[in-house]
């Protein structure tokens, strides 16, 4: 076995049992459980946001801000990598003709925001690879986290659509994010991000409605508790993002073998 499949081996040498959605979230809850430590890089990240939120409101630059139950509505809030929720969105045309000084403190603050749900993704699934991931791959997986925000708001997949056409944009979405499941913990363990796509999607295969029992809990539950104003950042931050983070570890764990 390769030192990278290594890095997926279990770290706790116990029998696991049969993937399911229930026992990867079990599972998962249980390390933490074990390791309390797993939460702190994301509780901090939340807070972060919640800073951010809080100046990007107050700052005269634009800003939407996300009001996830004034629609009445259910959201799943899902962005493939381990994350908490935001209270304010910027749009890009906020950005265009801003002078100097107001855009470089926006993007200073959204570049603070992005950092802090990177690093912390990055130290939480470290740790549960057994701190045997290389710093190195601090880079990769922030680009990956670069590539993948961009494509969201390129292609407007965290948008809302009504109608078949929105039912079939979700359904489609959600078939992309199982089989992508798997990229942020494979990335992080020593793929390049090209393949980590294809393996991911390999790794998937056979286990494809665990998975998307999986984004569906991880969706809703960021949503409920990123509904909580004030401190929905930090509270989905706290604790959905470690259970996500380490559940991707779990998946991989017990896939792993057939790839």
């Amino acid at each position: 076995m390769s030192d990278r499949r290594a890095l997926l081996g279990s770290k706790f040498g116990e029998k696991e049992p049969e993937l399911s959605v229930w026992s990867a979230l079990w599972t998962a809850l249980h390390r933490i459980r074990r390791d309390p430590g797993l939460v702190v890089p994301f509780f901090f990240a939340g807070v972060v946001v919640t800073i951010v939120d809080y100046l990007r409101r107050r700052d005269p630059v634009p800003v939407n801000v996300v009001d996830r139950m004034g629609g009445g509505g259910i959201d799943i809030s899902y962005l493939v990598y381990p994350t908490g929720s935001r209270a304010t969105t910027t749009p890009l045309g906020a950005l265009v003709d801003l002078k100097v000084a107001p855009l470089f403190t926006t993007l200073g603050l959204e570049l603070t925001a992005f950092l802090a749900v990177g690093v912390a993704g990055w130290l939480t699934l470290s740790r549960v690879l057994g701190g045997r991931a290389r710093s190195a791959q601090l880079f990769s997986y922030l680009g990956l986290l670069a590539l993948l925000h961009v494509a969201f708001r390129l292609l407007g997949l965290v948008g809302t659509v009504s109608g078949p056409i929105g039912l079939l944009l979700f359904v489609g979405t959600l078939a992309v994010f199982v089989r992508v499941f798997l990229v942020p913990v494979l990335v992080v363990a020593g793929e390049d991000i090209s393949t980590a796509f294809g393996r991911s999607a390999r790794l998937t295969r056979g286990h494809r409605w665990t998975v998307f029992g999986l984004v569906l809990v991880v969706g809703l539950a960021t949503f409920a508790l990123g509904s909580v104003s004030p401190v929905g950042p930090v509270l989905s931050a706290t604790l959905v993002a470690p259970v996500h983070a380490v559940a991707l570890v779990v998946v991989a764990e017990q896939t792993d073998g057939t790839d």
